[in-house]
């Protein structure tokens, strides 16, 4: 996720849509295979493990839980997202959290 937005627009597009060739095999997109693991992983997630946090304005960095992390990690990659992504990311999260009722 940290490298995605530093590449070409083509290549964010492959990744964050899951489009593929007819030739490919399907892939699912970033959004997906993220909310999926996310989903998969809450016995992990919940475990005491702690990470090197993220320092904010003038505060020390502190050590965060493995959920804290992957939060602060998926966020700060939604905020690098150009706007036009933005549909698809609402769709696959209302339909990752209409699978948890």
């Amino acid at each position: 996720m940290d490298k995605l937005p530093s590449q070409p627009q083509d290549v964010q597009s492959l990744w964050i849509t899951g489009t593929c060739f007819s030739e490919e095999i399907p892939r699912l997109s970033l959004f997906s295979a993220l909310f999926f693991s996310f989903q998969q992983s809450s016995g992990e997630l919940s475990l005491p493990v702690r990470l090197p946090g993220v320092m904010g304005k003038e505060q020390a960095k502190t050590p965060v839980t493995l959920y804290h992390y992957v939060c602060i990690r998926l966020c700060s990659f939604i905020a690098t997202l150009p706007p036009s992504y933005f549909p698809q990311l609402v769709r696959k999260h209302f339909s990752f959290f209409g699978k948890l009722r």
